[in-house]
């Protein structure tokens, strides 16, 4: 039978959060320190499919402007100093 402290620490790597409690054995402090790893990776993880996604969009973007017969017409709602003045009414993106 476990103490109440090894069922507070075990239920908390279950979860996300790890309460300060006290840890007595190295196999405790090696799965917190495998856990935040796999926390690390996991974010790694996502960095990359999120680079990817903005990269498959930039290309979407290049292929549909190259694709389609412009109308561009004024957006009102630019600054006089933007460098983008002017969008299409087709396919939304901006004059290059």
């Amino acid at each position: 039978m476990e103490s109440q402290e090894e069922t507070i620490i075990r239920q908390n790597y279950d979860g996300n959060i790890i309460n300060n409690c006290e840890i007595k054995s190295s196999s405790e402090i090696y799965l917190i320190k495998q856990k935040i790893s796999e926390n690390y990776n996991e974010i790694t993880k996502c960095r990359k499919t999120i680079k990817k996604s903005q990269n498959d969009i930039e290309t979407l973007k290049d292929t549909l402007y190259e694709l389609c017969q412009h109308t561009f017409i004024r957006d009102f709602s630019a600054a006089p100093d933007d460098i983008y003045k002017y969008y299409c009414k087709k396919c939304h993106l901006y004059r290059h």
